[in-house]
């Protein structure tokens, strides 16, 4: 008689005892396996504008995208204001109080961005421990795929209202 083999189990599992467990008399019942589905999808259904474009992707997949861009408007949000206030650098026409300002201005956004960037890698180390993948998101093709699927979800969806923001065609 041959060995069941469970495949169901990674690595499969060999049963040695192939009786039937009994208790008393009568035999246990075998349990049937219950299949379910993956609780953490976003149901498609209802869902309109551009949320129905992001529907396809699991919960988990929205949260590494919000992730990854909330890091991307942080890091832009700091190189603008170090660009704002070299601006006010140059314009400050040698009046103390406006190079104080655009001085701090300036320490302050490359403190931003330092804090940004050891975030993101905190973030990213965390993340690899629970399984996360940030930088799968961070290519410019999934990035430039994700604001074209928006644009494009928001086009269709005010019918009759002219959008000018376009993406050059590959």
């Amino acid at each position: 008689m041959p060995v069941p083999v469970d495949d169901r189990v990674i690595p499969a599992v060999k049963y040695i005892d192939t009786s039937v467990p009994t208790v008393g008399h009568e035999a246990i019942p075998t349990p049937t396996p219950v299949i379910h589905t993956n609780p953490m999808t976003v149901d498609p259904s209802g869902v309109a504008g551009p949320a129905a474009e992001l529907a396809h992707y699991s919960v988990m997949d929205l949260i590494q995208i919000f992730v990854v861009y909330a890091f991307i408007i942080a890091a832009g949000l700091s190189a603008l204001f170090i660009f704002i206030g070299g601006v006010n650098f140059i314009l400050s026409g040698g009046d103390d109080e406006k190079i104080k300002k655009a001085v701090n201005t300036i320490r302050y956004s490359i403190v931003g961005l330092i804090v940004t960037i050891l975030s993101f890698t905190f973030v990213t180390i965390v993340g690899r421990i629970f399984g996360l993948d940030f930088m799968s998101y961070l290519s410019y093709d999934k990035i430039r795929a994700s604001i074209t699927t928006l644009i494009n979800s928001s086009k269709s969806s005010s019918a009759g209202h002219r959008s000018y923001f376009r993406l050059p065609k590959n």
